[in-house]
């Protein structure tokens, strides 16, 4: 099967991003440095939850995940070891036992059904942090130490490695049999079983990695924040607003969720200056809007242009003698 997931932008454009990405500390100030920070943790989340939704399958849950991978980083750090590599080696750990306990259990549901219980495992996690004092401080939350002294540049640097680690995961993930399974699932699952391919199976590898990515993005929160509490990481609003930016740029797509995610964490900057929990109500609007009018994500508009002027170039070559 031939891949052109890299082709929906020119070569030169993806090298230019690259390098513009690299150059942006130096060209921004801290502040902004440390907002474009915080965007990338969101990119990583919404690439993760692609991996999933590529089967079909709609996660409101991925908070689950994140917070779970923030915790195990926090604890690890504040009560066996702080080593950046111990914390975030753990963090995926947790994060895919709980995906394969949580998709062995909920992966032979459909639609809706998956949808809630996802949402469940998530509220079951925020009592049980917010109810367990002892360890992690319930309510009142738990502080770590800020990764590089607190360097933002460096801790920019270190978000943008995590960013490219999680695309290569994609990219990796989408050219791999569970790509092509992926495909297959989503469109129907009965010839999926047809021909060999077991639905629940590549179901439960695609929430696997969609998980280990929300807990790798969760590790890194926790130190970039310095402080959570429960309802910071186990929070709706977190899981919505992934969904929200993985639909919007392109759910089935693997740069529609990078291209969502910025656009609207730009549109929620500007919402928030404004109006108060401006950026949920936008959130609800767009993805109501995205969802009727453009399913396939903004990506698709681009696609879309590209089909039509390379039909009008052949056309306009084809009548040229």
């Amino acid at each position: 099967m031939k891949n052109t997931q890299l082709r929906l932008l020119p070569e030169g454009l993806y090298i230019a991003i690259g390098v513009f990405a690299l150059a942006l500390p130096f060209l921004l100030d801290l502040y902004l440095v440390h907002l474009t920070t915080g965007v990338l943790v969101y990119v990583i989340l919404s690439i993760g939850l692609s991996v999933l939704t590529k089967t079909g399958q709609v996660s409101i849950g991925q908070a689950a995940f994140f917070g779970a991978g923030a915790y195990t980083a926090a604890i690890i750090s504040k009560f066996i070891y702080q080593s950046v590599l111990l914390e975030f080696v753990g963090a995926l750990v947790v994060t895919v036992i709980l995906a394969i306990f949580l998709g062995y259990v909920t992966l032979r549901m459909k639609g809706i059904f998956f949808s809630i219980a996802t949402l469940a495992f998530t509220e079951s996690l925020l009592v049980l942090a917010i109810n367990e004092r002892k360890i992690i401080g319930g309510a009142t939350g738990i502080i770590v130490k800020p990764l590089f002294g607190n360097n933002m540049v460096m801790i920019y640097y270190f978000a943008l490695a995590l960013t490219l680690i999680s695309l290569l995961t994609s990219y990796i993930a989408n050219k791999s049999k569970l790509g092509y399974a992926s495909l297959v699932i989503k469109n129907d699952e009965r010839l999926a079983n047809s021909i060999g391919i077991n639905p629940t199976k590549y179901k439960i590898a695609a929430f696997v990695i969609s998980a280990a990515l929300s807990g790798l993005a969760g590790a890194f929160y926790v130190h970039y924040v310095t402080f959570i509490v429960p309802n910071d990481v186990f929070n709706l609003s977190i899981s919505v607003s992934i969904l929200a930016m993985t639909i919007f740029g392109g759910a089935y797509s693997f740069i529609g969720p990078v291209i969502g995610t910025i656009v609207l964490k730009l549109v929620e900057e500007l919402l928030r200056q404004k109006i108060t929990y401006g950026h949920q109500i936008g959130y609800g609007i767009i993805l109501v809007i995205t969802i009727l009018f453009i399913p396939n994500g903004l990506v698709s508009l681009w696609k879309s242009r590209r089909i039509s002027s390379t039909r009008q170039a052949n056309k306009t070559g084809g009548g040229t003698l």
